[in-house]
């Protein structure tokens, strides 16, 4: 259930945030969840870190959202491709698939439940 949420949310149209952009919504996302109020396991908390600290960014579109609060759909976008679907950017691999740039990092791609 929580992977097709993602999937569903996931309905952003435009062009990509640059990936200095995209790492900021990452290391914000990273300070919310480390507060402790969100329920997240400390070894997915350490694999966003990972992600972060690899320069490793999903591909999050500059337009459209779902919900009241505006961060659903961009939230999504970058759960995508910490889950290894979509696209993501790194400095050793540009824009490619997920699985690839996660993979070509030496980071694990089985992130499921940090955001929901």
């Amino acid at each position: 259930l929580q992977v097709n949420l993602i999937r569903s949310h996931a309905s952003g149209y435009g062009q990509p945030l640059s990936p200095s952009k995209a790492r900021m919504l990452l290391a914000l996302r990273i300070n919310v969840l480390a507060k402790g109020y969100s329920g997240i396991s400390l070894q997915n908390l350490h694999k966003l870190i990972a992600a972060f600290n690899a320069y490793c960014v999903s591909y999050v579109p500059e337009k459209g959202s779902v919900g009241a609060s505006g961060d659903l759909c961009p939230l999504a976008h970058l759960a995508l491709g910490l889950i290894g679907e979509g696209k993501m950017w790194s400095p050793s691999t540009g824009w490619d698939d997920a699985s690839v740039v996660l993979k070509k990092n030496n980071l694990e791609r089985n992130i499921y439940y940090f955001f929901l």
